[in-house]
C-alpha cells in the first residue's frame, strides 16, 4: 500500500508528459509552417546558393 501511495504523490511522469507534449506542439508547428509555405523557403535558398557560388573572388 506505500508504495502505491508513493507512486501517486510521484510527479516525475507529469513532468515528462508535459516535455513530451511540448516537443509534439513544437514539431506539429513546424510541419505546419512548412505546410503553409511550401517550398518557397528552399528554392529561395537554392537562388540565393546559386548567386553566392558564381561570386568571382579575385586574390
Amino acid at each position: 500500500m506505500r508504495k502505491l501511495a508513493s507512486f501517486l504523490r510521484d510527479d516525475d511522469g507529469a513532468v515528462t508528459v508535459d516535455w513530451v507534449v511540448l516537443t509534439a506542439l513544437i514539431c506539429s508547428l513546424c510541419g505546419l509552417v512548412f505546410y503553409i509555405l511550401g517550398y518557397a523557403p528552399v528554392n529561395l535558398a537554392t537562388q540565393i546558393g546559386g548567386v553566392i557560388s558564381s561570386v568571382k573572388i579575385v586574390p
